[in-house]
C-alpha cells in the first residue's frame, strides 16, 4: 500500500507470533520447533527476519505493548506503538508514520 509520504511501503508478509501459545511441548513440536520459543520480542524479530529474508531495519513491528516497541527499536527494527484499547487501526499507524516523515 502507499501512504502519502512520497514513498511506497511494501508489506512482505505479516506474522502473528504468540509465544504463550507454544509453551507446551506438543504445541511447539507441532509447529516444527525444537523447543519452546523464548518470550523475548528480539528473538521473534530475528526469526521473522530470517524467514522473510530481510534485515532487522526492514521489519516494522506494530504492537500495543510499549516494552515490545522499545525491544524492536533497540534491535534496529521500526516500531509503531498502537495506544488504547482498540487494537491496531491502520489510520493510527498512518498518522504516526506521517508525524515522523521529514
Amino acid at each position: 500500500f502507499e501512504v502519502n509520504m512520497g514513498s511506497p511501503l511494501e508489506a512482505v508478509d505479516v506474522y502473528a507470533m504468540y509465544p504463550a501459545l507454544y509453551q507446551k511441548q506438543s504445541d511447539w513440536e507441532s509447529a516444527g520447533m525444537t523447543q519452546a520459543p523464548p518470550m523475548s520480542k528480539e528473538w521473534h524479530l530475528e526469526q521473522i527476519g530470517a524467514k522473510a529474508g530481510v534485515s532487522l531495519p526492514e521489519i516494522c513491528l506494530i504492537d500495543d505493548d510499549f516494552k515490545n516497541i522499545r525491544a524492536a527499536r533497540s534491535s534496529g527494527c521500526v516500531g509503531i506503538f498502537v495506544p488504547g484499547d482498540n487494537g491496531f487501526e491502520l489510520q493510527d499507524a498512518i498518522s504516526q508514520l506521517k508525524a515522523k516523515a521529514p
